[in-house]
């Protein structure tokens, strides 16, 4: 079975690499994207199938990415979960319509991997 891919986008390198972590546990292959810019070729050569999206990014933010992505036939089909700062609440109405998932931070790791497990089941065979 070819092991599904998911793509880490967060100007935060730590946390990223912590992202990072909890998808390869599993199941996922992972890349990592620090900047908002490069964000969307990216997306294009690999077609993931999950996405993690930070909304507050420096550059172009994670809602401006989210809308690029939704507008690309080649990936608007992926799986996509914002993860915003608490104080951002407000902007969900903003993107409830095009994002798969919403989280606040701090996040679990574990929280992380219960929501991909239902996002995505094929990670469950």
């Amino acid at each position: 079975m070819t092991r599904l891919s998911a793509v880490v986008i967060d100007d935060d390198v730590e946390l990223s690499e912590l992202f990072k972590s909890a998808l390869e546990l599993n199941g996922f292959d992972v890349s990592v994207i620090n900047d908002s810019r490069q964000a969307i070729a990216h997306l294009r050569e690999t077609q993931p199938q999950l996405i993690t999206l930070d909304m507050q990014m420096p550059h172009m933010t994670g809602v401006e990415v989210l809308r690029q992505i939704r507008a690309d036939e080649k990936i608007q089909n992926c799986k996509i979960i914002m993860i915003s700062a608490s104080g951002q609440i407000n902007q969900y109405k903003e993107i409830e319509n095009d994002a798969d998932v919403v989280l606040s931070k701090p996040l679990s790791l574990q929280q992380l991997g219960d929501i991909v497990k239902r996002l995505v089941p094929a990670i469950n065979e």
